[in-house]
């Protein structure tokens, strides 16, 4: 489909691409660091207290416990930069990471319970201790 400017002023159209662009920069900025801001994450629920630690260096540990006792989970790894956020990968275990604003992730896991434990691990973690 081509889309036609020639009925619009020079500077209308230049006004519209600048603007167009600086929306999709904004956007993806997050998500073109190397990695989400290092620190520790929080996503506990009524059921499960659940933490997500991540270095400046890409490493992350994730920790989930029930609330009630029994069930537990943790895992560990080294995140990669997939374009839409962040990702790890190891057999059948995979984890995502999206940037929710500027403090929070959201987490998506599959194929991770034998591995990690068997625990909902997906979630939206918000940013709670910074490290530099």
């Amino acid at each position: 489909m081509q889309v036609r400017f020639s009925h619009l002023p020079f500077n209308r159209v230049l006004s519209l691409l600048l603007q167009v662009s600086a929306l999709a920069l904004s956007s993806s900025a997050i998500a073109s660091e190397p990695f989400p801001a290092s620190g520790d994450y929080d996503a506990s629920n009524k059921l499960f207290e659940r933490t997500l630690s991540i270095a400046a260096d890409g490493k992350f540990s994730l920790e989930v416990a029930g609330k009630s006792g029994g069930r537990s989970g943790s895992g560990e790894g080294e995140l990669q930069s997939s374009g839409q956020g962040w990702q790890f990968s190891e057999g059948r275990c995979r984890m995502q990471l999206q940037p929710m604003g500027k403090d929070a992730l959201m987490m998506l896991v599959d194929g991770c319970s034998s591995a990690w434990g068997d625990v909902m691990f997906n979630g939206r973690y918000q940013l709670k201790n910074a490290k530099n």
